[in-house]
């Protein structure tokens, strides 16, 4: 399942979910910061206000009375559920493209299709668009959007 959180607050609600016996997931890139006087390695979350938790439906109230959490994340009127093979393949894309956009977007479905090459390699999707190399692709279930350069090839 997938946490909405307040703005700035993921790590913190990964962190303390973690203490409580949760497993959580909060995507994380290390980046080199530039400030007039210094510069400082700062860890940024890939996924704003998102944190992915594995949780039972008794847990599901507890997690919503944590500090900082708002509510889960909803699809189509039902909980947004990851499946694990989507966690895996999300893991290793943001290992192999972790300076990539990931954004999160009201999405509209459209074309299926599977992609060819990189870490989502043969991971079929629905796109909902393209502008010139990068295809912004729909994972089932959650409504997130991986904007990358892949090739595509339309599923039949």
């Amino acid at each position: 399942m997938v946490v909405y959180t307040k703005p700035r607050w993921e790590k913190k609600v990964a962190e303390g979910l973690q203490k409580q016996g949760v497993e959580t997931y909060c995507p994380i890139n290390r980046e080199l910061r530039q400030w007039t006087d210094r510069k400082k390695w700062v860890d940024v979350v890939i996924i704003p206000s998102y944190v992915f938790v594995r949780c039972n439906e008794k847990m599901r109230s507890e997690i919503l009375q944590f500090p900082g959490v708002l509510n889960f994340v909803y699809w189509l009127r039902k909980p947004g559920i990851v499946r694990d093979e989507e966690m895996v393949a999300l893991r290793k894309f943001i290992d192999a493209y972790g300076q990539e956009e990931i954004e999160l977007v009201q999405l509209t479905p459209g074309a299926k299709v599977v992609v060819e090459g990189g870490p989502l390699n043969d991971r079929s999707g629905i796109i909902v668009d393209v502008k010139k190399n990068n295809a912004r692709i729909q994972l089932e279930g959650l409504g997130i959007a991986i904007v990358s350069r892949v090739r595509l090839k339309l599923q039949e």
